[in-house]
């Protein structure tokens, strides 16, 4: 159960509607969420000929602006019946909500930051939280679309986060891995790629162990990260579900390819 949860905001559309899939996790049992900005003092080297003021002055304006603006989303969160409220820190972002981290049982933390519209999969502090980071982390991953008036918004592509769960196993990592989701999800497909050697039989036997309510169960075969992404597209998935257990430095396994490619939000367990 994810008692204690982080949520990293840096106020940009992606961060709030990050924000909004956090009020799914009431239905977790979640006791506490908390609320982070990190101010990045690598940004006052820009706005210093700009303000005109010396940099604690610059500072204290800039954790000014960011308790306003996050005592309005621990509101929105209270709101929800979620116990809430926030920190804020000031250094490398990456390396401060980490560090944070250690305290909570859950990271939730957007794809994308303030350049959502930017090509890449991956914002870079969103990569260096998934690379470092001890703890589970929820990465959400939003469709942007531009409106008529030529704004921007987020959505989730299919609706509610916990609707219908992919888990994603190789048997390596711990079969209970689905239990930190406290019977919430409203459908579970538990799926095995068959690797080399593998025999369909047992294999079927070992997914059924795995036990959860509203429960299917797929083999498939193929290069894993591509057979996840195709049942969590074909089954119309809300969540994928993988386990750290071949993460060894993170890029160029598997995980790392499906938290880059997916278009649903992805629980690193």
């Amino acid at each position: 159960m994810f008692e204690r949860v982080l949520i990293p905001t840096d106020f940009s559309p992606y961060a709030d509607k990050t924000l909004e899939c956090g009020f799914e996790l009431k239905n977790l049992g979640v006791g506490e969420v908390v609320l982070l900005h990190v101010i990045d003092p690598d940004i006052l080297e820009f706005v210093d000929a700009f303000y005109g003021a010396d940099v604690p002055t610059i500072m204290e304006d800039l954790r000014n602006k960011a308790k306003e603006k996050l005592e309005e989303r621990v509101r929105l969160l209270k709101e929800q019946g979620i116990e809430a409220r926030y920190e804020i820190a000031v250094g490398d972002p990456a390396t401060e909500i980490v560090k944070a981290s250690e305290r909570f049982s859950l990271i939730l933390i957007g794809a994308k930051g303030k350049n959502a519209l930017s090509a890449t999969f991956l914002g870079s502090v969103s990569e260096a939280v998934i690379r470092s980071a001890k703890v589970p982390i929820l990465v959400t991953k939003l469709k942007v679309v531009e409106r008529k008036d030529g704004a921007y918004y987020c959505e989730l592509i299919y609706g509610r986060m916990f609707d219908k769960v992919l888990y994603a196993t190789d048997f390596s990592e711990c079969s209970e891995a689905l239990k930190v989701l406290n019977g919430y999800p409203k459908e579970v497909i538990v799926l095995h790629v068959l690797e080399k050697g593998e025999s369909e039989g047992n294999v079927e036997s070992k997914l059924k162990e795995i036990k959860f309510d509203n429960t299917e169960y797929v083999i498939a075969e193929g290069k894993p990260c591509k057979e996840i992404l195709k049942v969590s597209e074909d089954k119309r998935c809300t969540m994928i579900v993988v386990g750290k257990s071949k993460v060894e430095g993170f890029f160029g396994t598997t995980v790392d390819c499906v938290v880059r490619r997916s278009k649903i939000p992805v629980l690193i367990v």
